[in-house]
């Protein structure tokens, strides 16, 4: 059976979004950084640009976990810009469209992408989806408590040990077990520096959920094939 007009529209609007919001995305990391000076201008759109290329244009992103993951990621992301902009930006409420753009298109292009995407078959494969929402939450509750801008950054980081656990748990063999050890090491090492300087207990608590995460995909990683 055919597609008619309208499914056509929707694919080829499916289809293009992501070129939109990347080149939207890299704009937004450089107009910003320039506007503010401050580092997590450019960092949160960089981590939202990893997460969108990782949900649109690889096999990582063809799983209904990881894309709601992605997803996650994605809003995350727009959200902290959001506020990063505005603040830094002059408080000026026009700064919040730059961000909304990113947030709408996030959620576009989760939603079109959803129909007839695989579902979870184990516990395990849950646990990348669970290290996204991990690192959201600790960046909204880090800076909710604290109103320091350093937490986004640090919250924008965990976000991106959260893409970097989707897309190894999307890969097989020793591809999947490297990248879960660098998603291990690198929810280890942000930890460890939440911890000597003082970013608060929230930071430390989700990341350990995001490390326990990436730890349990990477042993799963190593665990035999069961026998056919």
């Amino acid at each position: 059976m055919s597609e008619g007009p309208q499914g056509r529209s929707v694919s080829t609007f499916g289809k293009l979004l992501p070129f939109v919001l990347a080149a939207w995305a890299v704009a937004m990391a450089v107009f910003g950084f320039l506007v503010t000076r401050h580092p997590g201008a450019l960092v949160l759109p960089l981590v939202y640009l990893v997460a969108l290329v990782t949900m649109a244009w690889t096999a990582a992103g063809r799983t209904l976990v990881a894309r709601i993951g992605l997803g996650l990621v994605m809003v995350g992301a727009a959200l902290a810009f959001m506020v990063m902009f505005f603040v830094e930006g002059g408080r000026n409420p026009t700064s919040l469209m730059f961000g909304a753009i990113l947030l709408l298109g996030s959620v576009a292009v989760i939603l079109l992408g959803l129909p007839g995407l695989a579902g979870p078959t184990s516990v395990v494969d849950w646990f990348p989806l669970l290290a996204a929402a991990a690192a959201v939450l600790m960046t909204a509750v880090a800076y909710l408590s604290t109103r320091n801008l350093g937490s986004l950054v640090f919250g924008g980081l965990f976000m991106a040990t959260a893409v970097v656990t989707m897309i190894a748990a999307g890969a097989t063999g020793p591809r999947r077990f490297g990248l879960g050890l660098v998603a291990v090491a690198g929810a280890v090492g942000l930890i460890y520096f939440a911890v000597i300087s003082g970013a608060g207990v929230p930071m430390i608590v989700f990341g350990a959920v995001v490390l326990l995460s990436a730890g349990q995909l990477l042993t799963a990683g190593v665990r035999p094939a069961p026998d056919q």
